[in-house]
């Protein structure tokens, strides 16, 4: 087996269980927070930055949903046992970086590193997340290179990886679709709310002794938990979130 061969065959490994390995990153931020204090000894002001790292991960969640909203169906998806492409996506947010997804999910995952507000948690979540994406991105690539042949290759080289350049900008072929990023993005909603009020509990327990989340918080998680079941029983029970042409 070539170097290639064997570096795409570890791809398409991690891209099967992509879902699943991450969580070994709460692990990480988790133990980043054993000697979690607040900032400045000021509840307010940490806070803000509690909030502050929030709107980074939901500006990462705003990023997938765009993407989602403007894809056919066929592609980007939540498939796992093999990659799956019926069309290239090369317009709207594809057309100023490659993978628009990972960015979003590197800024989801980068926000719940700086909460703890220690350096080295930061740092290991930027080098795992790189050297486990690039793996998944390189299988990605040579799917699509099989079956798309110049069309992708011309694209790839025009259009970065992973920094956007938004001099490239084409418009979206495709409608956005609300319908769709409620049912396919509910899931990431709620895995930043139960996340991020994990975290919290633990970081008041740090601090406090109490495994507990302040009011704020209280209201953040009861509304998201509220918002994600309504969504699930929508989607179970009707068709009212299915799109022709929509995955």
């Amino acid at each position: 087996m070539t170097m290639r061969e064997k570096i795409e065959k570890q791809g398409n490994w991690i891209f099967r269980y992509r879902s699943y390995l991450p969580l070994g990153l709460i692990i990480m931020i988790l133990y980043g927070m054993r000697d979690y204090t607040y900032l400045r000894e000021d509840y307010l002001i940490n806070l803000w930055w509690e909030f502050f790292c929030l709107f980074i991960a939901f500006s990462g969640l705003a990023l997938r949903i765009y993407t989602i909203g403007h894809v056919p169906k066929g592609t980007s998806g939540r498939n796992t046992r093999s990659q799956v492409a019926d069309v290239l996506n090369t317009t709207g947010i594809y057309s100023v970086v490659r993978n628009p997804l990972y960015v979003g999910n590197f800024l989801i995952w980068f926000a719940a590193g700086l909460l703890p507000r220690d350096w080295w948690a930061s740092v290991a979540i930027v080098t795992v997340f790189y050297l486990y994406h690039e793996r998944i991105v390189f299988a990605e690539e040579e799917y699509l290179r099989r079956k798309f042949g110049e069309q992708y290759v011309q694209w790839a080289r025009a259009t970065p990886a992973f920094i956007p350049n938004l001099k490239l900008w084409v418009p979206p072929k495709h409608e956005f679709s609300l319908k769709t990023v409620i049912r396919r993005e509910c899931h990431g909603f709620m895995g930043i709310i139960a996340t991020f009020s994990l975290l919290e509990a633990m970081g008041n327990y740090s601090v406090k002794g109490v495994f507990a989340l302040d009011f704020a918080w209280k209201i953040l998680l009861y509304a998201g938990v509220a918002l994600y079941l309504i969504v699930l029983l929508v989607d179970r029970n009707t068709d009212i979130l299915k799109e022709e042409g929509r995955s």
